[in-house]
């Protein structure tokens, strides 16, 4: 039940965004839907343009976290170059499931 209060706040706020709020619920359940390896979201990015934009966000995201991991090992070092070796290996990841992809 105190769960359900601390998401009513949220809501509400989504709901007054109104267009953008829409959008923000999408791209959260987008990322849900690509976590549980959902094979119909695959055909529907396809055809959606906004796709790549949100796509980009998930990958800043993720780098922005290995930044913070890395800065509560290394400190501000690690929070520069954890975020700057996350991006790579995401380029490096995605290069290589393109290249064998295509093959």
């Amino acid at each position: 039940m105190e769960l359900a209060r601390l998401c009513r706040p949220i809501e509400c706020f989504i709901r007054q965004l109104g267009k953008q709020g829409d959008y923000i619920v999408q791209f959260i359940a987008r990322m849900i839907r690509a976590a549980q390896l959902e094979p119909h979201l695959y055909e529907e990015v396809k055809t959606d343009t906004y796709a790549t934009r949100q796509a980009l966000v998930v990958v800043l995201l993720s780098s922005l976290a290995a930044s913070i991991g890395a800065f509560t090992h290394a400190g501000l070092g690690g929070l520069i170059m954890g975020g700057l070796v996350a991006l790579l290996v995401w380029y490096i990841w995605a290069f290589m499931t393109y290249i064998i992809g295509v093959k």
